[in-house]
Order: structure tokens, then sequence, then C-alpha cells
């Protein structure tokens, strides 16, 4: 307990103690190390967050992360580890709204095969009117 409420107390105290967090979690610990990321997921903490998913190798959380830092290009690259759809979408969906279509044309591709998401790919995309978008990632 007490090394995880010492993992959120390096995280709430902001950038300047984050490489203190990196070091203190590739040491040996006791601390819950998912549940500390969990927390700063929760909290908005998502610098301390990211840390801590890279480190636990949860890559699912790690992809939502790095959408809500706007790092696409690295939240497609986790997307493709975790490779679930629910992980596509929410990566491809932020893509398109933040109109980054390089990244949301990759995650798409993993999205169209897949016919039980497909409609609610195309939905998206007709909700901001991104119709040139999605023709050419159908095509």
């Amino acid at each position: 307990m007490i090394d995880s409420e010492l993992i959120f107390a390096y995280a709430k105290c902001g950038q300047r103690y984050l490489p203190e967090l990196e070091t203190f979690i590739t040491e040996p610990n006791q601390a819950d190390i998912q549940k500390c990321g969990d927390r700063c997921y929760d909290d908005k903490l998502f610098e301390a967050a990211k840390i801590l998913y890279t480190h636990v190798g949860n890559n699912q959380k790690l992809a939502q992360v790095l959408v809500k830092l706007k790092l696409y290009p690295a939240a497609f690259e986790a997307a493709k580890k975790a490779d679930i759809p629910k992980v596509w979408k929410e990566v491809c969906f932020a893509c398109v709204r933040a109109k980054e279509f390089r990244t949301a044309n990759l995650c798409g591709l993993k999205i169209i095969i897949l016919p039980d998401h497909l409609e609610d790919l195309i939905k998206h995309y007709e909700r901001f009117g991104f119709y040139d978008e999605l023709v050419s990632l159908l095509e």
C-alpha cells in the first residue's frame, strides 16, 4: 500500500517528479502498478498513467491514454499491440475528431474487416461530415 501511495504521490506532483516515478517502478517494489495507472487515469494524470501502463504492458489502456495526450501515431502503435476492436474504434474515432485522417485510416482498415463494427465507423465519419475521407477509407 505504501509503495502504491508513493507512486500516486509522484504522479500528483506533476511533470517534475515523473523521472522519480519511472525510477521507482523499475526498482523492486510492492506496488500494484496497474491500479496506480487506473487511479492516475481517473484523476486525469495522463503522463503518469502513460508511464505506468507502459511498464505493465497494458496496451489497451495505454492507447486510451495516448489518445488523451493527442499522441495519435503512438496510440495507433499501442492499439496494434492490443489488437482489440474496441481499442481500434476508440483510436480511430479520436483521430477522426482531431482530423488526423492518416492515422484514422490505418485504424479504420482494422475495423472495416469486422462487419459488426463497420456501421459505427460509417456513422462516426458521417456525423462530422467527412464523406470524402470515408469513401477514401472504404476504397
